[in-house]
């Protein structure tokens, strides 16, 4: 039997330590994000998400998700997961909120892609829309060098551009 002046502590008494934390994502204007965390130690525990460095009024939960996503969110998020024993603050999720790349065909058969500088973009083709097929990765456009609208011309390697569908797929560029 314990005394009137003793303390039992049952279970670990940790801080916080995030275990997966949330992914950089690329969207287009409209789109939806969903950025996650997952925290271990011992509970509860309180979220607090940032965007560019300042506190988010109301974002406190493991998951930060909106719709109709705007340029303006485009920026650098991080989330300080705390609890009675100490706090964490991840590495930055970085969202980029871009115009959906335009790709065209000319007449002489050379395609042409206006887009967003400083992202990636891999452009797909279908030989045929009827058919249940995957899209096909034809190449990866880079522009990561380029500030605000960028615009490359390039062919299509295989010379089938007058018989295929083609697409520009954004993605994050590599580290």
């Amino acid at each position: 039997m314990a005394s009137a002046n003793s303390l039992t502590i049952l279970g670990n008494l940790e801080p916080p330590t995030i275990i997966r934390p949330p992914s950089s994502q690329v969207v287009i204007v409209g789109g939806q994000v969903a950025l996650e965390v997952r925290a271990s130690g011992s509970p509860p525990f309180s979220y607090q998400w940032q965007f560019a460095g300042n506190a988010i009024y109301g974002a406190t939960n493991a998951v930060l998700a909106w719709t109709n996503a705007t340029s303006g969110q485009t920026g650098r998020y991080t989330i300080v997961v705390s609890n009675a024993f100490g706090a964490v603050t991840n590495a930055e999720a970085i969202v980029i909120v871009a115009e959906p790349p335009k790709l065209k065909i000319s007449q002489n058969l050379e395609l042409s892609l206006t887009a967003r500088g400083g992202l990636v973009y891999r452009i797909e083709y279908l030989d045929d829309l009827d058919a249940s097929g995957d899209w096909q990765t034809l190449l990866t456009v880079s522009l990561v060098d380029y500030l605000g609208q960028a615009q490359v011309t390039f062919r299509d390697p295989s010379g089938l551009a007058s018989q295929r569908f083609y697409r520009a797929v954004l993605t994050l560029p590599g580290p």
